[in-house]
């Protein structure tokens, strides 16, 4: 994303980059457990380009989500980031296992959703393409449309069908996690990745952090790698357009 048309720093780096999935709230979940690595987390964020982050604790079986909780977790958190100074706004969303998708309240599902308008769904390796279609009709039951994050650990996509392809075209958006694009991941998760990434099937790229020593925070790196296989106008709508389009339907007001 070093270009002359991109939004860059010093030294050509992405300024804007916008990260849709990340465990950044302290105590909820496997993310971090302290306000302390939180903070540190966001350091990191900010020093590879990000501008705003939009927090997603589970909400699963394993981890059941306390949206007050979850509420007051971020405003502490976006306190001691305006007191220390560091520029990250946040918004504060969730991600839902499939099977909580299918089972929990509506209501819930609103709750934990992004401005009403998306809610991020997480693929896992056993989720059929059947309970895929399933989770985009019960949104639209809602007018609720689901942010389907890293199917590229799901066995049905692995596997070769066509399930993403339909559903992007019944709106659904689609969400790749940085460590299946750097090798971080098993060899079939990054192929599948990429695969997506070149036939055009992904809407955004965002980190899944989850602690404050984690590569996968370095996301302005990771745009470049994108930019340089797919093309800087590719990077630009992963990293900046679509995941700045489904911040302003959270209704976030501040600066970028």
């Amino acid at each position: 994303m070093r270009d002359d048309r991109s939004s860059a720093g010093e030294g050509g780096q992405p300024s804007d980059v916008i990260d849709t999935h990340c465990h950044l709230l302290p105590g909820l979940d496997d993310g971090p457990r302290s306000l302390g690595e939180s903070v540190m987390m966001a350091r990191r964020l900010t020093r590879s380009g990000v501008v705003h982050t939009i927090c997603t604790p589970h909400a699963s079986p394993r981890y059941p989500l306390s949206q007050r909780r979850a509420a007051s977790a971020m405003q502490h958190l976006q306190t001691a980031l305006d007191e220390l100074e560091i520029p990250l706004g946040l918004s504060l969303a969730a991600e839902v296992h499939p099977r909580t998708a299918l089972r929990a309240p509506l209501d819930d599902l609103l709750t934990w959703s992004i401005g009403r308008r998306f809610v991020i769904v997480e693929l896992v390796r056993s989720t059929t393409a059947a309970e895929v279609e399933r989770v985009l009709a019960r949104l639209a039951e809602v007018g609720t449309k689901p942010i389907f994050a890293h199917p590229e650990r799901c066995h049905a996509v692995q596997s070769g069908s066509d399930v993403i392809e339909q559903v992007r075209m019944e709106g659904a958006l689609i969400q790749v996690v940085a460590p299946s694009l750097t090798g971080a991941a098993a060899s079939a998760v990054g192929r599948v990745a990429w695969e997506l990434l070149a036939q055009g099937q992904v809407d955004m790229v965002a980190s899944d952090g989850h602690t404050a020593e984690s590569s996968r925070l370095n996301m302005d790196a990771l745009a470049d790698v994108v930019a340089a296989r797919l093309g800087v106008a590719t990077a630009r709508r992963l990293f900046v357009e679509c995941p700045r389009q489904v911040v302003d339907a959270s209704g976030y007001s501040g600066a970028w």
